[in-house]
């Protein structure tokens, strides 16, 4: 491993950067260093700043992908080289604010009436009434669960973060129904090869609409 890489490795472990963040940050610096053809450290802020131009109108990345490279050279030439911040002045592209799609009252029933698997049914509608991301999903525990208190714990969320959240009467029943039936020791839904998923629950629903609307 060259020097100034182990160097950007231990800068970004000794801040307890996430596995994602370290590749995002790594894959930045490599993508600017073939790009310029040379060591990241004899490139210019001038350099820089055409190489995330080339990144938004060559390229044609989004300004979330642009951002990401942004922050990952940032971070490679302010805290592994040293650089003042004022010698890397760089402009922020400026993200688009758009609005979600929410689903209605009628799209989520239909999402869960799809769900002919009770396992899947369940996650989602755990996601959904706890507001978990897949990850926090799939990383349930049962001793997670506190009916008494009404309350869901989530460990290791987003920034690496613990926190709780929800744990409605209502989804409490959904998730003791199913625990009754599959009786999980350990992970609350552990990983399995069943044929259904969300996926195909979704393809339900549209196939559903298709057939209201015909």
């Amino acid at each position: 491993m060259k020097p100034l890489r182990k160097k950007m490795i231990d800068e970004m472990t000794l801040r307890g950067f996430s596995p994602k963040t370290h590749a995002a940050y790594l894959a930045a610096v490599i993508g600017l260093s073939r790009h310029d053809r040379r060591s990241p450290d004899q490139i210019n802020i001038g350099e820089i700043q055409s190489y995330l131009l080339h990144c938004l109108e060559v390229r044609g990345l989004s300004t979330s992908s642009c951002l990401q490279i942004l922050n990952g050279l940032r971070f490679f030439y302010l805290k592994t080289l040293g650089w003042p911040s004022a010698d890397l002045d760089l402009p922020r592209p400026k993200r688009l604010q758009r609005l979600p799609d929410i689903l209605s009252a009628q799209d989520v029933a239909l999402l869960f009436a799809a769900c002919s698997n009770l396992k899947h049914r369940t996650m989602l509608q755990t996601t959904y009434a706890a507001g978990l991301r897949v990850s926090e999903l799939v990383n349930l525990r049962v001793d997670h669960l506190d009916a008494s208190r009404q309350v869901l714990r989530v460990e290791q969320g987003k920034g690496q973060k613990d926190r709780y959240t929800l744990l409605s009467p209502g989804l409490a029943d959904k998730i003791a129904h199913y625990q009754a039936v599959y009786r999980p020791s350990d992970w609350l839904f552990p990983s399995s090869f069943e044929p259904q998923t969300a996926l195909t629950c979704g393809a339900t629903i549209r196939m559903r609409r298709q057939r209201q609307s015909g």
